[in-house]
C-alpha cells in the first residue's frame, strides 16, 4: 500500500472529520487565569493574545478558511480604565507585530479584518485607527482565508447597524442582501462557536450569525486553550448532525 503525502492525509482527514468553514471563538478567562496565579489580570490578556495567535494559526494550517474573535466588546467600556486601556496597548502590541514583518503577512496570505463600531477610537486612541488602517491596506490583496478582530463590537449593535443601512437603500432586501451589510461579509456562515472559562452565553457576539451553529462551551480557561484542545471540539463538531431545521 502506497504512502500517503502530507497533502493527501490533511484531505482524507477532513473528509472523515469535517471542518468548519467558519469558527467564532468568544475568549473568556484571561483575567481568572491570571488571577488564579497571583499575577495581575494584565498578564492574563497578555497571555491571552500569546494564544489566541497560536489557535488561528493552527485554525488556518487545518484548512478553515474564516475565523472570528471577540476581543474588545461594546461593553468591555464600563471595565476599570486601567484594565481596559492595558488591552489597548495590547492592541496597539499586535498591530506593530504584524506590520514589523509585512513579509510574512502577505506570505500567509490571511486578510485581516476588523469588526465593529471603530469610531470612538477616534477622539482619543487615533493611533489603534492607523494601525488597523496599514493593516488592512498590507493584505488587501490575501485570498487565503479571513481573520476577523472584533473590537468595540456588539451582536446588536452590528444587527442594527446593518438595518439603518438597509433603510438608507431604500428598498427591501433579501435575507442574501441584508447579510452583504453585516461585518461577515466576506466569510461563510458560521458553523461553530466556541467559548471557553465555563461560562455558557454569548455575550452579544455575532447573534445574526449564530442561528444555525454548533456550540461548544468550555471549562477551560482561554489562555490554556491550546490546540490538543481545539482539535477535541473540532472532533466533536464532526461528530454532530446538522439537519438545518431538515429531518
Amino acid at each position: 500500500m502506497s504512502k500517503l503525502s502530507v497533502t493527501q492525509t490533511q484531505t482524507v482527514m477532513q473528509v472523515q472529520n469535517p471542518l468548519p468553514a467558519h469558527i467564532g471563538f468568544v475568549m473568556d478567562g484571561n483575567g481568572r487565569w491570571a488571577t488564579g496565579r497571583n499575577k495581575k489580570r494584565s498578564e492574563g490578556h497578555k497571555a491571552g493574545v500569546k494564544n489566541m495567535q497560536a489557535v488561528v494559526e493552527h485554525c488556518f494550517a487545518l484548512g478553515i478558511g474564516c475565523v472570528s474573535v471577540f476581543a474588545f466588546s461594546t461593553e468591555n467600556w464600563e471595565r476599570p480604565v486601567e484594565e481596559r486601556e492595558g488591552l489597548f496597548d495590547l492592541v496597539r502590541e499586535y498591530l506593530k507585530r504584524l506590520l514589523g514583518d509585512v513579509n510574512k503577512l502577505k506570505k500567509d496570505n490571511i486578510k485581516i479584518e476588523f469588526m465593529g463600531d471603530l469610531s470612538p477610537f477616534a477622539e482619543q486612541h487615533q493611533d489603534i485607527l492607523d494601525g488597523i488602517g496599514e493593516v488592512r491596506q498590507a493584505c488587501a490583496d490575501c485570498d487565503g482565508g479571513v481573520f476577523n478582530i472584533a473590537i468595540n463590537y456588539g451582536g446588536r449593535q452590528e444587527i442594527v447597524a446593518a438595518a439603518n443601512n438597509a433603510v438608507l437603500i431604500g428598498k427591501q432586501l433579501s435575507q442574501q442582501d441584508f447579510e452583504k451589510l453585516l461585518y461577515t461579509k466576506r466569510c461563510p456562515p458560521l458553523d461553530m462557536m466556541v467559548r471557553t472559562g465555563g461560562q455558557m452565553r454569548l455575550s452579544n457576539f455575532m447573534l445574526y450569525q449564530v442561528a444555525y451553529a454548533e456550540l461548544f462551551f468550555e471549562e477551560t480557561l482561554w489562555p490554556d486553550f491550546d490546540k490538543q484542545k481545539l482539535d477535541e471540539v473540532l472532533k466533536k463538531f464532526a461528530q454532530r448532525q446538522r439537519n438545518f431545521g431538515k429531518v
